[in-house]
């Protein structure tokens, strides 16, 4: 479920219309450092989340969430770029948490922007969206290719671990150690072809099981 989806329409039409009022300019959103592309790319190769497109999302900046705000998700070098007037790299310690097509992401400081994949009560799977640049030459110009390099991570309680294969999260939950080595040899194919697809699975299996026990 959204983080911002249990705010009214009302209420978000609102805080629309004063920033509207009053111009994005003009809000805490105007705090930051100007942005500019420095990276030459080719082929619609690009550093950013899905698109190199500002598209409308929301965003908790200097504690006030904005709604319907122009952004884009640099995961190369894990920034937040809103657009006004002017394009804004927002300052990473004062973004509590943004929504970006349809996926929650939260400052989690030590680990920069995460998304989130599957929550509840107990744990969260979080993913690491990253883009790793390559410089490139050839016969005329240097350009950068941008690679993805995502990484997994499960957090319990205040704790993050990084999730790169099955051991890694039997570790955490060794009662049911059989039940996530078969969540695994049944779904090849969804980890291999759609990882995020598969931590939801898995992690709605692993909730059962506590559910279960409770």
């Amino acid at each position: 479920m959204s983080i911002y989806s249990q705010v009214s329409n009302e209420t978000k039409a609102a805080y629309n219309l004063y920033d509207e009022i009053i111009g994005l300019e003009n809000t805490a959103l105007s705090y930051g450092k100007y942005y500019s592309e420095k990276y030459r790319t080719l082929d619609n190769n690009h550093q950013y989340f899905v698109k190199n497109d500002f598209v409308k999302g929301n965003v908790t900046y200097q504690n006030k969430t904005f709604y319907n705000v122009y952004l884009k998700y640099n995961t190369s070098e894990d920034l937040l770029i809103v657009k006004n007037k002017n394009q804004i790299a927002l300052e990473n310690a004062l973004v509590s948490n943004f929504e970006l097509y349809e996926k929650d992401f939260i400052n989690s400081e030590t680990l920069g922007y995460l998304e989130v994949i599957y929550k509840n009560e107990q744990f969260i799977f979080f993913k690491k969206n990253k883009k790793n640049k390559r410089k490139k030459l050839n016969e005329s110009f240097v350009y950068y290719k941008f690679l993805d390099k995502n990484t997994y991570y499960l957090k319990i309680d205040v704790n993050y671990y990084e999730v790169e294969n099955k051991k890694d999260v039997i570790n955490h939950f060794p009662e049911i150690k059989k039940l996530i080595i078969n969540t695994y040899k049944t779904n090849k194919k969804l980890y291999r072809t759609n990882t995020d697809s598969f931590y939801k699975l898995l992690g709605n299996v692993i909730s059962k099981h506590i559910k279960n026990k409770i």
